[in-house]
């Protein structure tokens, strides 16, 4: 793990740098008077960062387990809306950063990682496979849109949101610095390095059940210093020698191999990724090889000796450990001036004049990234950014309202994007009123689509799925159906599927679209007029698949479910069908269910039997969900920021209970919406919306054989019964067969006018022999309760 093995090292083998505090506790507090008026003086809150790079199951909700079943999204928001309580009366001042950043530097860690979760991903499946039931809290895989998801919570709440933009870490500490802040909640090695003022472990943040206490770990930093024997303005030189983004491990493997074993001959056979030294052997070993450097400060000389039995270039892997050590220094405390004096004072030598001082300074600034000396100072930039008041109009800020950050932003992309366009574009960004992959494309034509919970054997892989969505997207942010050129624009897409590492990029092309020229995006964003609404709304539907009259119907599909429809009718007009029908009604029954706004009762019910293909078509639907967020931030907002919040129209594990009676033989859609009438109305006009217009077809699902009661012929009304898939024959399983359908025909042939019907918007819902329903009786067992409301106060388990 290189660099990040010194976070873990400090955490297992440093127990005197590693304490646990209550938050507000810490505060730094100033109070007046005498001895008798102290507890009646002025308080100063705590000014912390939240960086949620490292904490993503803290902020889901704590260590439940049901992140697995597509994400319980009203239950995330309880828990952020208790937290933005809780630092409110404590007295706590917090800014939550997201990461934006696209970091091309970090690829290699980047992949690395992927690799991990791909490997989590295989053992998840295989563990509901055998047992059906959720993983361990240890192969938690964050749920697919989590990020977006805490964004719009956090704002939603009150909590002020930034998103990096070019370095997570470093703006991280820039702004820690820039606005005077008392610390930072994190979990990188980077930090330890950076050396912020105070640093608390984001891996172990915790909000009590009563949201009185805030508690987390402490690192004391001077303490690590002692710990390594080592002083912290060293830290650069052990953190580039330990390996990280910069200058790999694989370039120091080498050198660690020989600082743990002197006397071996064959180490160089020795390095590889999984050969590498363990961080609680080889940390102690580079702090004393750093200790023992008379010179620190000569570079040249290090890398001469470090890179002595080295394979690769000298010169480069010379050039590499000045850069990684000027990176590190940068945005430590006093920008690495501390380096010159420590040098000053092993040699016993005067303290430097205050021009060499600022020779050093320049010098050591010099030598960071490229981003750095492109960009206006940071510090500069985070001031005019904390007293910025965001008045959006229509959600789309003013000119006026937006900063002038286009400075930081590299060339713009052919066709050339407009400066004012881009000039929005930072402002939203770092503001986090933006999809961060927006500026991403824009300034770079390159996204990262991180691995979720998949399988290319049974479905097609995720991100090819909904590729042709994206196209869309990129047509639109780069006008290219007004670009006269007609010249190609081609988006880099990293992501992994099955037989491919993550190390070669997909090639996805913009596309117009064929039936209307889609205005360009400064008109998108910045119209006023009545017909712009309207455009922006086409622009969208349009990307979905779903431009038709049906889907702008609120009478058919409410506001805050046209993100789902819009979603579920783009699934179904994939090529492969990739959804049955009691599958999509599973989906709609889970929008209109009352529990879907009760967490408390979703809590306190057993999670149901989970199966594979549950878990995957809620992992697609989130996905969707997510790059549907991306096409309504592109087009204007047509839809209103907080009605595509997930938490308005899903829950996952309230769909996979409605997906296990669904899978029950006989089961009808009465008994999937709890035996309401009403429930059952909403679903039958929001399919018909989802339907309407478009020639869609289901997988295929077998009905068994008529009861004997039935005349020959009569099938059940509404029935999901015997969902077994055929056999395959086709690429992908369960596919290879499938039944067309259209509205007219939607329902199966009518009973025998014996039986008495249930009809609910124009279709057979139940039918009832005898005086007796015979499918409309919902079933109440494996202790589900499917009530009005739970007891909000419950608030058991619930962090």
């Amino acid at each position: 793990m290189g660099l990040q093995d010194l976070q873990e090292f400090i955490e297992a083998s440093c127990p005197k740098a590693a304490i646990n505090v209550e938050l507000d506790k810490v505060a730094w507090r100033k109070r007046g008077g005498g001895k008798s008026k102290a507890p009646s003086g002025q308080i100063t809150p705590l000014f912390v960062v939240l960086d949620t790079e490292g904490c993503l199951h803290r902020m889901y909700g704590g260590s439940f387990t049901d992140w697995v079943c597509g994400g319980q999204w009203n239950q995330m928001y309880q828990f952020v809306a208790a937290l933005a309580n809780s630092v409110r009366r404590l007295n706590i001042e917090m800014v939550v950063f997201l990461n934006g950043s696209f970091e091309k530097e970090r690829m290699q860690s980047w992949s690395r990682d992927q690799m991990i979760v791909k490997g989590n991903v295989r053992h998840i499946l295989n563990h509901i496979h055998k047992k059906g039931v959720p993983p361990p809290r240890a192969w938690f895989t964050p749920p697919v849109a989590i990020e977006h998801s805490l964004r719009l919570a956090f704002r939603d709440c009150g909590i002020r949101v930034e998103q990096s933009n070019k370095d997570h870490h470093r703006e991280v500490m820039s702004f820690c610095r820039g606005n005077v802040f008392h610390g930072i909640i994190g979990r990188s090695a980077d930090y330890i390095v950076f050396d912020p003022p105070r640093y608390f472990s984001s891996h172990q943040f915790k909000l009590s059940r009563d949201g009185r206490f805030i508690t987390t770990t402490q690192f004391l930093l001077d303490e690590v210093s002692k710990q390594l024997e080592i002083p912290q303005s060293s830290m650069p030189l052990l953190a580039s020698l330990l390996g990280n983004h910069i200058l790999s491990e694989e370039d120091v493997g080498e050198f660690q191999w020989r600082l743990i074993e002197p006397d071996q001959t064959d180490s160089k056979s020795k390095i590889s990724r999984v050969h590498l030294p363990t961080g609680a052997s080889i940390i102690p070993a580079i702090a004393k090889y750093v200790r023992e450097i008379q010179d620190p400060e000569n570079l040249d000389e290090i890398a001469r000796d470090v890179f002595r039995n080295s394979r690769g270039d000298l010169i480069e892997q010379t050039k590499l450990l000045h850069e990684s050590v000027a990176y590190f220094q940068s945005a430590s405390r006093n920008g690495g001036r501390s380096v010159a004096q420590h040098r000053a004072q092993i040699k016993a030598k005067e303290v430097p004049s205050k021009e060499e001082s600022e020779i050093t300074e320049d010098t050591d600034c010099s030598k960071g990234t490229d981003s750095d000396s492109k960009a206006s100072s940071e510090e500069e930039l985070v001031k005019k950014m904390k007293n910025l008041e965001l008045k959006p109009e229509n959600g789309i800020p003013s000119l006026m309202q937006a900063t002038t950050r286009h400075t930081e932003v590299g060339t713009s992309a052919v066709p050339p994007v407009s400066p004012d366009i881009m000039r929005i574009a930072n402002h939203r960004h770092s503001m986090g009123m933006m999809h961060p992959q927006i500026l991403q494309i824009l300034t770079r034509r390159e996204i990262q689509i991180p691995i979720c919970i998949e399988d290319d054997h049974q479905l097609p892989p995720v991100p090819s799925i909904y590729q042709p969505l994206r196209q869309h997207i990129y047509g639109i942010l780069f006008s290219v159906g007004n670009n006269k050129s007609k010249r190609r624009v081609i988006v880099k897409e990293w992501w992994a599927s099955k037989g491919k590492l993550l190390f070669t990029a997909e090639i996805a092309e913009a596309l117009p679209f064929n039936d209307w020229p889609v205005p360009p995006l400064h008109q998108l964003w910045l119209g006023r007029e009545p017909e712009d609404k309207n455009r922006r709304m086409r622009a969208f539907l349009s990307c979905m698949r779903s431009d038709v009259p049906t889907m702008l119907d609120q009478s058919l599909v409410p506001q805050h479910a046209l993100i789902m429809c819009t979603v579920l009718r783009y699934l179904i007009q994939f090529p492969t069908p990739l959804l049955h029908r009691h599958e999509i009604d599973a989906f709609l029954a889970t929008c209109v269910s009352p529990l879907l706004h009760d967490p408390f009762t979703i809590q306190e019910v057993e999670t149901p039997s989970l199966t594979q293909r549950g878990i995957l078509i809620a992992s697609i639907f989130m996905r969707g969900v997510e790059t549907a967020m991306l096409a309504n931030d592109v087009c204007g907002e047509p839809v209103p920021v907080m009605f595509s919040a997930p938490w308005h129209y899903f829950d996952g594990k309230l769909f996979q209970m409605k997906l296990e009676i669904a899978n029950q033989d006989g089961s009808n859609l009465v008994q999937l919406c709890e035996g309401r009438v009403d429930q059952v109305a909403k679903v039958e006009r929001m399919r018909q919306a989802i339907l309407e217009g478009c020639g869609y077809s289901f997988a295929k699902t077998c009905f068994p054989p008529p009861p004997p009661e039935f005349s020959p012929g009569i099938a059940f009304m509404g029935g999901y019964s015997n969902l077994s898939l055929p056999s395959a024959k086709a690429h992908y399983p369960g596919w290879a067969f499938h039944h067309d359908f259209n509205s007219n025909h939607f329902m199966y042939p009518p009973p025998n006018p014996h039986y008495t019907q249930l009809k609910v918007a124009g279709y057979t819902v139940g039918n009832w022999a005898g005086g007796h329903a015979r499918h409309g009786v919902m079933n109440k067992g494996r202790g589900m309760w499917f009530g009005p409301g739970g007891d909000a106060s419950n608030s058991k388990n619930l962090y």
